[in-house]
């Protein structure tokens, strides 16, 4: 799997529910992969995919946001902007608000990916909460 991928399994899951389009790398630097829309809600979503956990349970695994990604999520979400970051590491899915991005991105364990994560999943989206995230904000009574 891949960024492509990944892209391709949450269109398919959250189909019929939201109208999402990719947006092409010429929209700007930083401008995440994905513009969506629930009901009475417009919002933006990054795709990260990074392909194996590390063998050691004590390595970190750095959210791979460039510079301007990371610029682009951070000032947008401060502002109330709906953000997510929407990373697949192996067989683990997790969404992350602005706040969880910019600390993933300084590097967590894997047990620190699924504690501190928005919304994680293991083998299978659960793509009703996903849906319900995007629509309604993340507070912490869904994990």
């Amino acid at each position: 799997m891949n960024e492509a991928g990944v892209w391709n399994y949450v269109k398919g899951g959250l189909a019929g529910k939201w109208l999402a389009t990719r947006i092409e790398s010429n929209a700007g630097n930083g401008v995440p992969d994905v513009v969506f829309c629930v009901p009475n809600i417009n919002g933006f979503m990054e795709l990260k995919f990074i392909k194996e956990w590390p063998k050691r349970p004590e390595t970190k695994v750095k959210l791979p946001l460039r510079p301007e990604q990371k610029l682009w999520v951070e000032t947008r979400g401060k502002r109330g902007g709906n953000v997510w970051v929407f990373c697949r590491i192996e067989n683990s899915m997790f969404l992350l608000d602005n706040t969880c991005s910019m600390s993933a991105c300084d590097g967590w364990t894997k047990e620190e990916w699924f504690k501190h994560s928005n919304m994680n999943w293991q083998g299978r989206v659960n793509f009703d909460e996903l849906y319900y995230t995007l629509k309604e904000g993340y507070d912490g009574k869904l994990s």
